[in-house]
């Protein structure tokens, strides 16, 4: 089987600059297709619900440890912004007795067991 060798492939011709040239400027100019898929904004949600969770979470332990029974039932967190934890109750006598026990040391209390900074305790009044 030795024999004369086959043919050999052809030489690739070789590519014009205008073409090097239209390639280029389509890899700057082209932009990529838009991101359809809702990754960066479930990242930005997740970065949030880990900021809430952990702000929040020393304030509701905080809150279950201190508060006594008959008003932990009637009685919920809605949040902590900026120094002010909001508690929110569905009518005026429960507003009054939480009130009456803030005011006589339930409020300090509250601030000593919770992790975060407490400022102040706002009680709002909620419409079931």
């Amino acid at each position: 089987m030795g024999g004369a060798p086959g043919p050999t492939p052809a030489a690739a011709a070789p590519v014009p600059p205008e073409l090097l040239e239209l390639a280029r400027v389509r890899a700057v100019r082209v932009k990529p297709p838009p991101d359809l898929t809702l990754t960066r904004q479930f990242l930005g949600e997740r970065v949030l619900l880990r900021k809430l969770r952990r702000s929040n979470a020393g304030l509701v332990e905080a809150w279950e440890s201190v508060a006594p029974p008959s008003l932990l039932e009637r009685t919920a967190l809605r949040g902590l912004a900026q120094g002010v934890a909001t508690l929110g109750v569905p009518d005026a006598s429960t507003r009054y007795e939480l009130d009456r026990f803030l005011r006589s040391g339930g409020e300090k209390a509250l601030k000593q067991a919770c992790g975060a900074p407490i400022r102040r305790v706002k009680v709002v009044i909620e419409n079931a």
